[in-house]
């Protein structure tokens, strides 16, 4: 050991900690391999996939165009040539970084650079309890309480901006307790002021909520000046460091007001989302603590937490407590994390990692304090490490648990519907000659990035597809629209039937259908119209049967009775509607539809002669498109009618069902198309 402390020209007690340093972060890479071996090459999938892949957008972006800091792109052209204000993108640019050295663009390089920083954090945290309590085994409990935590272990390998942030924080607590330790000594430390204040801001800088403990951090050194504790240090020094932070992390949120404006948006919130009412605030603030206060922490977890604060109460004097500045310090981040939480609360029934930015960190430096303070008389140290240890493997167990929930694909996930149909595509519109300058259109898709980031290409993606917001689509100017054949039928043609008339198929491979635009607009010959909300002319509709019970729009709809066969009929001779030969017939409509008994409800056209039996017959099956129960379904289908045998043939357009039970039929609209 002589030798080796000669080798190092450490100290004895530095080389202790080196080498206690180097076994816990060992430690948490075994950790590390044990949690993540399965999922750390995956791309962005499963739980919040969407909003991964913006982040891992940004940082191929930046690698493919050219490593421009200033200007953070994601392959979604929603913003004025993708770019974006997207914080201090550090965490992404470091990654595209990684991926030029790596000579790759493989999806785990992020999520391991993500991971990376996150056990730097947690050895800064390790580092900070060992000096607060002179025990290495308490530091390694405070620092295993972070990585366990279930939210923060799935996002800790991921591709989220918040991971990098939380472990800059903890890297600035280290610091500020090395600088209240110097203090404490009497030595006035600036490295110490200027490192906790930097990582501190780059903190609040990468994650704008992170800029509460750099403004706790202020207030605490600014006391500690005051108080004549950090005298040493000048008001000059303490002044101008947080002078410099609050300029940087302010002048680069102005930067990224600057790409909003200048570039028509973000792909990323930038405005606070409060609660509307107090009602509201105690109804979602109960959904939140339901839905996600066993991910942010375990029930274990919970428990030792409960434990430590109790036992480290019940250790000291409530004076001490209470003459601290490390508990106001906590206590004004705790605040700080609650006032976030009210900012932003409706987002966190659907943004989990918020906590991540907001509230787990009081709550790890909360267990880190009470842990230090926690008294254990010797005859009980031998029972309080088995306990420890024991609490350390449910930790991990349960952390391990949620790991395998979130990377289940549960049935019907089209999430991992859409990362599977797009895995290979750019290979495919290679194959296919389509430029990766191609600006690209896909039509439903699960979020912003996933789909265009495996074609390599830019553009733009429809999530709701409404028939307004696909019709819209099309004022994009795409060279190539993308949709998938698994939800084609159902979520497109039955919304806008039209667009079929609005596309040329190019290629399918079973899962995606390659399509070119066709310019110019729908040639409609004629569209007739029936809401029911006033009656039909009876010349053309037969069967109209207006109900007042319910509707998908206005006030009436059309009933089919439990006795009834034929709903609303549209029925005229060829000749009188100036159909030609191949002219295409688009029939929509909303239905209600029972979710029980056996029937059936079909959309009907047909041609025949007047009194005849048709001669052309294709329906539409409603109850194949069903929709959730006490909702309407939207159908809709393209008929391509052949040559009339004569003017005076019936086109005929019904809505039929077999069975015992009442439907409903409203805003059904037809369309011919030559």
């Amino acid at each position: 050991m002589t030798s080796i402390v000669h080798a190092l020209r450490l100290p004895p007690g530095r080389t202790r900690a080196v080498v206690v340093g180097l076994g816990f972060g060992l430690l948490l890479v075994g950790l590390s391999v044990w949690l993540y071996a399965p999922s750390i090459g995956l791309p962005p999938s499963h739980y919040h996939a969407w909003a991964q892949a913006d982040w891992l957008a940004l940082a191929l972006n930046f690698r493919q165009r050219g490593f421009d800091f200033f200007h953070p792109a994601t392959y979604n052209l929603l913003t004025r040539d993708g770019v974006t204000g997207a914080g201090f993108p550090l965490p992404a640019y470091l990654t595209a970084v990684l991926m030029r050295v790596a000579g790759s663009e493989a999806p785990g390089l992020m999520r391991l650079l993500t991971l990376g920083c996150s056990l730097g954090g947690l050895l800064a945290l390790f580092g900070l309890v060992w000096r607060a309590s002179g025990s290495a085994g308490r530091a390694a409990l405070a620092a295993l309480f972070g990585f366990c935590s279930p939210l923060y272990g799935y996002y800790q390998a991921g591709f989220l901006p918040s991971v990098p942030a939380f472990a800059a924080a903890l890297g600035g607590y280290y610091c500020l307790y090395r600088l209240g330790q110097a203090l404490a000594q009497g030595r006035a430390s600036g490295r110490w002021l200027y490192a906790a204040v930097g990582l501190l801001a780059l903190a609040a800088a990468v994650r704008t909520p992170f800029a509460i403990p750099l403004l706790v951090s202020m207030l605490h050194v600014g006391w500690w000046q005051w108080s004549g504790r950090a005298a040493g240090l000048g008001w000059a020094r303490v002044l101008s460091a947080y002078a410099l932070a609050w300029l940087f992390v302010g002048g680069y949120f102005e930067y990224n007001e600057y790409l909003t404006r200048q570039y028509g948006g973000s792909m990323f919130l930038v405005r606070p989302r409060p609660f509307g009412s107090a009602a509201e605030a105690w109804a979602t603030t109960g959904l939140v603590a339901t839905k996600w206060g066993l991910s942010l922490l375990s029930r274990w977890q919970w428990l030792a937490l409960a434990g430590a604060v109790l036992g480290a109460l019940a250790s000291q004097r409530p004076a001490a407590w209470l003459g601290s500045s490390w508990r106001g310090h906590w206590l004004l981040l705790a605040l700080g994390g609650g006032a976030y939480y009210l900012l932003m609360g409706p987002q966190y029934l659907d943004h989990d990692y918020y906590f991540i930015d907001s509230l787990l960190l009081p709550l790890v430096l909360l267990f880190a304090g009470a842990l230090s303070r926690l008294r254990v008389p010797p005859k009980g140290r031998r029972v309080a490490a088995g306990l420890a240890c024991g609490l350390v493997v449910l930790w991990a167990q349960g952390t391990q648990a949620v790991q395998r929930q979130r990377y289940t694909t549960e049935p019907g996930d089209r999430g991992m519907s859409t990362l599977a149909n797009f895995t290979g595509s750019a290979d495919l519109l290679d194959a296919l000659k389509v430029p990766r300058s191609a600006r690209v259109m896909v039509l439903d898709a699960y979020s912003f990035n996933v789909p265009l980031l495996l074609l390599q290409r830019r553009g733009w993606t429809v999530l709701t597809t409404s028939e307004e917001n696909l019709r819209a689509s099309f004022g994009q100017p795409a060279d190539v629209v993308i949709t998938q054949n698994q939800f084609f039928r159902s979520d497109i043609v039955n919304n806008y039937p039209l667009l079929l008339e609005r596309l040329d198929s190019v290629f399918s491979d079973g899962y995606l259908t390659i399509w070119r635009p066709r310019p110019g607009p729908v040639p409609v010959v004629w569209q007739q119209r029936a809401d029911f909300e006033t009656p039909l002319d009876s010349t053309r509709w037969q069967h109209q049967q207006p109900s007042d019970e319910r509707a998908a729009s206005g006030r009436f709809s059309a009933r089919v009775a439990e006795a009834a066969t034929d709903g609303p009929t549209f029925a005229q001779p060829v000749g009188a509607l100036g159909v030609r030969p191949h002219d295409r017939l688009v029939v929509h409509a909303t239905c209600w539809l029972p979710t029980d008994g056996d029937y059936s409800a079909k959309l009907v056209v047909s041609l025949a002669p007047a009194g005849g039996l048709p001669y052309y017959q294709q329906a539409l099956d409603c109850r194949r498109y069903q929709g959730p129960p006490g909702r309407w379904t939207v159908v809709g289908e393209r008929f391509h009618l052949p040559p009339a045998h004569a003017p005076t043939d019936v086109l005929k357009v019904a809505f039929r069902k077999e069975g015992p039970v009442a439907i409903g039929l409203d805003d059904l609209t037809l369309t011919l198309v030559r």
